[in-house]
């Protein structure tokens, strides 16, 4: 068979990193070659290479004999060769008319990238004759939570979303709000300077605010291995036997934190839930505490890192904060952080910029009309965030979301309407806590170069690292 594309010690990478180098493969007529390798390996750095996402810095790329390193995307796609990326490169900017249904053989999927359907979904509350959590997303919480607030429905879900509300207070200041902010004050003392760092610091923070303090922190591991199995039925399947023994691990953990004496005096969520653990039953109560956990350690610590980089990407945003929190006051347990709304509204254009939570899934039990899109029964819909939702996009704008009229915008980050995220108070007050101790205490800068104006459309998913302002 004929060779249909070879890589001759291909080189690519970001900024100032080279993410591989030296790589060759063949991919002959007629054969399907998969590209196997660990997270961070550069199997995607890669395929965007190959496409023309990414220039290559070396070596060479030939498609049916042809030279195509040096082509831009377009011409290399109409040569025959296309990137589907997974996530949220999926499909970013959809308009109404562009709703995708792919016919799969046994299963009908809707692609939602529509701003009146988008809005129209989150705004049905989730039921079993209506619009529930998809088999996917069911089959994936399942996993860790059977009675998961995001897989309820109905009754259940009414219940439980009253109990969560309860316990993260979305919409206003929580009132352990200043042990909140001590906590994450504390986690954040280290000196940090990597991504991983900041996904430790914040790991101790989800303790605080989530036990108290008073926890193992093999919790903060766990829960991460959790929620990568909860995102990749792949692994699920390949490490079941293990996956389930880290599981019951993990709940006889947290049953037992939940039952010892006193455990609940330290002020914190789990001393929420004590004072409102009637409306649940025990199982009940404490399938709902990963998903507390994992908001800090997962989408928290993505919003933190990329509200963090892009601060300190802007020199003249980052003075302006700097300035509002020195005026707010010292970092001593006195800060108003109600009056940093510059710091706010940096976190929230992070978020509509790079979402921390880019899809979720549901399905139709009947026959649906919504924002005149015909949803026929037993539908499965995939819900694709884009990616920008600013006029301009590829700019830094914080100054958009302080102005008396806030912008329209094509999906919030945080989710809407009956969906809408029970803890996004909570999390953007730990998130402006730590920032305030990475860029008053420790004086944080960017180093790398990845997000100089116009931005990516993608985050950089490697690369950035943190120093102290010279």
């Amino acid at each position: 068979m004929s060779t249909l594309l070879r890589l001759d010690e291909l080189e690519a990478g970001y900024g100032d990193l080279t993410a591989v180098s030296g790589v060759s493969l063949e991919v002959r007529q007629g054969e399907a070659v998969a590209l196997i390798g660990s997270n961070g390996a550069g199997k995607t750095t890669t395929l965007r290479a190959i496409t023309g996402l990414l220039p290559a810095r070396g070596g060479r790329v030939e498609f049916e004999g042809a030279r195509i390193d040096g082509l831009g995307s377009a011409q290399i796609v109409a040569r025959g060769i296309a990137h589907v990326p997974e996530g949220r490169q999926l499909f970013p900017t959809l308009t109404v008319r562009e709703n995708l249904v792919l016919n799969l053989g046994v299963k009908k999927l809707l692609l939602v990238g529509s701003r009146e359907l988008s809005r129209a979904i989150l705004a049905e509350a989730p039921a079993i004759s209506g619009l529930s959590a998809g088999s996917l997303k069911r089959s994936a919480v399942g996993f860790l939570a059977t009675r998961a607030l995001t897989i309820s429905d109905d009754e259940d879900w009414r219940r439980r979303r009253a109990f969560n509300e309860g316990v993260l207070e979305p919409d206003r200041t929580h009132e352990l709000a200043p042990k909140f902010i001590r906590c994450t004050l504390e986690a954040f003392a280290t000196p940090v300077s990597s991504v991983t760092e900041l996904r430790a610091a914040m790991g101790r923070t989800m303790l605080g605010v989530v036990f108290g303090g008073k926890a193992p922190a093999q919790l903060v591991g766990d829960i991460e291995k959790l929620f990568g199995l909860v995102q990749s039925p792949i692994k699920r399947a390949l490490t079941a036997p293990c996956a389930h023994r880290l599981r019951e691990r993990f709940y006889r953990t947290l049953r037992a934190r939940w039952s010892e004496e006193n455990a609940g005096a330290e002020p914190s969520l789990l001393l929420m839930a004590y004072r409102r653990g009637a409306a649940l039953d025990g199982t009940e109560l404490i399938e709902q505490i990963p998903h507390w956990m994992f908001t800090f350690t997962g989408s928290a610590t993505d919003l933190l890192v990329r509200t963090l980089a892009l601060i300190s990407s802007a020199p003249v945003i980052r003075a302006r904060v700097l300035t509002e929190l020195r005026e707010a006051g010292p970092l001593d347990g006195a800060c108003d952080f109600a009056a940093t709304p510059l710091l706010e509204a940096c976190c929230i254009e992070a978020a509509h910029l790079y979402p921390p939570v880019t899809r979720t899934f549901h399905r139709a039990a009947r026959d649906m009309n919504l924002a005149g899109v015909r949803i026929p029964p037993d539908m499965e819909i995939v819900h694709l965030f884009p990616l920008f939702t600013s006029s301009e996009p590829g700019r830094f704008d914080p100054d958009r979301w302080m102005q008396s009229a806030v912008p329209g915008s094509s999906f919030d980050p945080f989710l809407g309407g009956a969906r809408r995220c029970p803890g996004r108070t909570l999390i953007l007050l730990v998130c402006k806590a730590a920032l305030a101790s990475l860029l008053v205490r420790q004086q944080l800068v960017l180093e790398s170069s990845q997000l100089r104006s116009p931005l990516p459309q993608a985050f950089p998913g490697r690369g950035l690292h943190f120093g102290r302002e010279p």
